[in-house]
C-alpha cells in the first residue's frame, strides 16, 4: 500500500497541532495533579478543623465549635461526596454538638444520616457503623425512643467486641451506652457491669483524667446513688467533681452537672441543705454557660423545686417545676418521659397545696406517657397509678 504524502505546509500545521494538544495535555495533567495536592491539603485541614473543634466543645465554646465542624464537614462534602465515610465522621461529630446543646432534631438527623451512609458503604458489621449505632441508640435513649434504641446499643456492643480488642476506648462508650439504656428501665444489676468493665477500658486505654473516663465515673456513681450505693457512689462523685473543677473550672457546664450529682446522692440520703446549696450554685452556672432554655438547666430547676417542697417551700417549688416542665416540652415535646417525672413532681406539690384536682390531673398525664414508654410495670408507673387513685 502506498503512503500518502502531505505538502510541507500541511505538515507545518500538523506539528503545530500535535505540539499544542501535547501542551495543553500536559497542563491537563499539571492542573489535574494541582488540584489533587490542594483537596488532599483541604482535607488535613478539616481534620485539624474537627480535632479543634472537639477541643472547643469540651470548653463549651459551641458557636465556635459548630463553625469549624461545619466548615470541614462542608470540604468532606465537596471533595468525597455527600454519601462518603470522611462525611458520615463529620455529622456524627457535629450531632454530638447538637446533643450538648439539647438541639436533639437536628442531632438525630444527622446520626441517621451518618448510620445510613456507613451501612450503605461499609456494611452493618463494620465497626465505624457501630460506633453510628452508639451514638443513634444512645440520643434515642435520651428521647425515649427505647424500642428502637434498644438493638442498637445490643449490636454496636457485639461488633466492638468482635473486632476490637477489650481495651479499645469505642468499646466503652457503647457499653456504657447500653448500661445507660438498663438505667432508664431501672435494670440496674444489668447496668452495672456494663459500667465497670467500661470503666476498667477507660482507666487502662486512657487516663483516670480524660473526660470519656469522668464520664463513666459519674454513670457509675449515679447508678450507685440510685442502687442506695452511698459508699460506692459518694468517691466516684468526688473524683467526677474534683477533675472537672481542675480541668474546667468551678463554673464550666461539666463541672455543674459533676456537683449535681453529688447534691443528688446528698439529697438520696436527707442531707437536704446540702444538696440545695449544690443545686443552686449548679443552676446559676448553667442558666450562664448553657442558657436557661437547655435541658440540664431544666433538670437543675427540677431537682431544687422537689428540695423546696419537701422544705415546704410548694410555692418556690411550683414555679421551678413549671419552668422545668416548660423546657422539657420545647426541647423533647410533652410526651416524653422526663417530662413525665416532673408532670408528677408537680402534682405533688398542688397535692400539698390542697389542689388535689390539678394534682389528679397531672398524675394522670404522667402516668399514660409512662405507661406507653416504660410499661405498665415500671416503678415510676406504678408509683404515678398509686397517686392518681390517692388524690380521685
Amino acid at each position: 500500500m502506498s503512503r500518502v504524502r502531505l505538502p510541507n505546509r500541511l505538515l507545518i500545521v500538523a506539528s503545530i497541532l500535535i505540539t499544542c494538544l501535547t501542551a495543553c495535555a500536559g497542563n491537563g495533567d499539571r492542573l489535574a495533579e494541582q488540584q489533587l495536592l490542594q483537596d488532599r491539603a483541604d482535607l488535613e485541614n478539616a481534620n485539624l478543623s474537627q480535632n479543634r473543634a472537639v477541643e472547643l466543645q469540651y470548653k463549651a465554646k459551641f458557636d465556635e465549635a459548630e463553625a469549624l465542624y461545619l466548615e470541614s464537614l462542608d470540604t468532606y462534602i465537596r471533595i468525597s461526596g455527600e454519601h462518603s465515610v470522611e462525611a458520615a465522621r463529620a455529622q456524627t461529630n457535629l450531632a454530638s454538638l447538637y446533643v450538648s446543646e439539647s438541639r436533639h432534631a437536628e442531632a438525630e438527623e444527622l446520626l441517621r444520616k451518618s448510620l445510613a451512609t456507613q451501612q450503605e458503604i461499609l456494611g452493618d458489621d463494620a465497626v465505624e457503623t457501630a460506633w453510628s449505632m452508639t451514638n443513634l441508640g444512645g440520643l434515642l435513649t435520651t428521647l425515649g425512643q427505647l424500642t428502637e434504641a434498644e438493638p442498637l446499643l445490643d449490636n454496636s456492643v457485639l461488633i466492638h467486641k468482635t473486632y476490637l480488642d477489650g481495651t479499645d476506648p469505642r468499646t466503652a462508650v457503647a457499653l456504657r451506652n447500653l448500661a445507660a439504656f438498663h438505667v432508664v428501665r431501672l435494670k440496674h444489676y444489668d447496668a452495672e457491669p456494663l459500667l465497670s468493665e467500661a470503666l476498667q477500658i477507660q482507666r487502662n486505654s486512657l487516663s483516670n483524667t480524660h473526660a470519656e473516663t469522668i464520664k463513666t465515673v459519674a454513670s457509675l456513681a449515679k447508678l450507685y446513688g440510685e442502687m442506695g450505693k452511698y459508699d460506692k457512689a459518694l468517691p466516684l462523685a468526688n473524683e467526677a467533681l474534683e477533675i472537672n473543677g481542675f480541668l474546667h473550672g468551678e463554673r464550666h457546664p461539666l463541672t455543674a452537672r459533676s456537683r449535681n450529682q453529688k447534691a443528688l446522692l446528698l439529697w438520696r440520703k436527707g442531707e437536704y441543705a446540702n444538696a440545695e446549696q449544690l443545686f443552686e450554685q449548679s443552676l446559676n452556672d448553667q442558666k450562664i454557660a448553657l442558657g436557661e432554655e437547655h435541658q440540664e438547666t431544666a433538670t437543675t430547676m427540677e431537682f431544687l423545686g422537689i428540695i423546696k417542697h419537701l422544705d415546704g417551700n410548694q410555692f418556690e417549688a411550683r414555679a421551678l417545676l413549671e419552668e422545668s416542665l416548660r423546657i422539657k416540652n420545647n426541647q423533647y415535646g410533652e410526651d416524653h418521659f422526663l417530662s413525665a417525672s416532673t408532670l408528677y413532681n408537680l402534682g405533688l406539690v398542688h397535692d400539698a397545696l390542697a389542689e388535689r384536682k390539678l394534682a389528679n390531673q397531672l398524675f394522670r398525664g404522667a402516668l399514660a406517657i409512662q405507661t406507653r414508654v416504660l410499661g405498665p410495670d415500671h416503678v415510676s408507673t406504678r408509683q404515678s397509678a398509686r397517686a392518681v387513685e390517692a388524690t380521685k
